[in-house]
């Protein structure tokens, strides 16, 4: 192998490597911003959960009333 070849393998890999690199990087980005998307999402479930155990909980005080209203 002479010293062209040698160059050419040389450039090709350190331009494959630097390609992958930037490449996993992106990777990396996408999955913090996914990351970041399900924790957002979780939290509003735990909020709807929270709105609809309080609307439940007004729910059992008003048909008690409404019980105690009608004895």
């Amino acid at each position: 192998m002479d010293w062209v070849q040698f160059a050419i393998l040389f450039l090709t890999l350190v331009g494959f490597i630097w390609t992958s690199r930037q490449e996993t990087k992106e990777i990396h980005k996408e999955i913090k911003d996914f990351h970041k998307e399900i924790k957002d999402f979780h939290k509003e479930i735990k909020d709807f959960h929270g709105r609809l155990c309080a609307l439940e909980e007004k729910y059992i005080q008003m048909m008690e009333k409404y019980w105690e209203s009608k004895k």
